[in-house]
């Protein structure tokens, strides 16, 4: 972690978690925290700033979050690596699905706490809601097959992921060693792979478990990588994940 929080000039690294987003389909919350990691002898204070839904917020129901979710963990690490105090931002919208983190990313109140020259690292996750209700509408549905709740969150997920990227690369200070996006895919995938129902794939013509239909649209998302900054052009590319950190 030292490594990469030292000699990284701009750091992407991307992540993959089966998780279950705890609101998707209800009505999103706006819940956002801030908690100081202390280090006896730090002679500096640091920031990690994270934006994502409900598995960033540290959600627990809609008045209160906990405090050891992800980026606080993240600010532990880096505050135990560096022997610093690490000041962590967690700015997120419990329920939301990829647009709706993004446009907190995008908003001025939002982007200015990775605009403070103390921020070291900018994280963010998004899409476990999108593929959470996809499924949810997919898991209901009769009759003849559609597609297009799984189509669209793949498209909805690559869109934001990348604007949300973007938009970091952009406006977070220029002080900022490392950026972590965090793709959270298929919510409920064991409750799907155990249950002994099973679904008419029509484009395979034969009866599948629901896995093997969702799964391929979320490894297509995953493979396209996080956007890195080209070096000599200092435009954004994709890249596979085992190439996404950006030195």
């Amino acid at each position: 972690m030292s490594r990469i929080l030292n000699g990284a000039r701009l750091g992407a690294f991307l992540v993959f978690a089966i998780l279950i987003p705890a609101l998707a389909g209800a009505t999103t919350i706006a819940q956002n925290s801030s908690w100081t990691v202390t280090r006896p002898g730090a002679t500096q204070t640091l920031r990690v700033v994270a934006y994502g839904d409900s598995i960033f917020a540290g959600y627990t129901s809609s008045t209160t979050i906990a405090r050891r979710a992800g980026p606080y963990v993240v600010g532990e690490y880096c505050a135990a690596a560096q022997g610093q105090n690490y000041q962590v931002h967690r700015r997120c919208q419990s329920g939301g699905v990829a647009s709706d983190v993004y446009n907190r990313i995008h908003s001025t109140t939002d982007r200015a706490f990775m605009q403070d020259a103390s921020t070291r690292i900018v994280t963010f996750e998004m899409c476990g809601n999108d593929y959470l209700q996809a499924r949810s509408s997919f898991k209901s549905a009769s009759g003849t097959c559609n597609y297009t709740g799984l189509n669209t969150a793949f498209a909805n997920c690559k869109n934001f992921t990348q604007l949300a990227m973007n938009d970091i690369n952009q406006f977070a200070n220029a002080n900022t060693k490392l950026k972590i996006v965090s793709n959270l895919y298929y919510p409920g995938f064991n409750a799907d792979n155990t249950s002994p129902a099973a679904y008419p794939d029509c484009a395979a013509g034969r009866t599948r478990t629901r896995p093997r239909r969702a799964l391929p649209v979320m490894a297509a998302d995953a493979r396209r990588g996080p956007a890195c900054p080209n070096p000599s052009s200092g435009a954004h590319s994709w890249r596979p994940p085992s190439k996404a950190r950006c030195m």
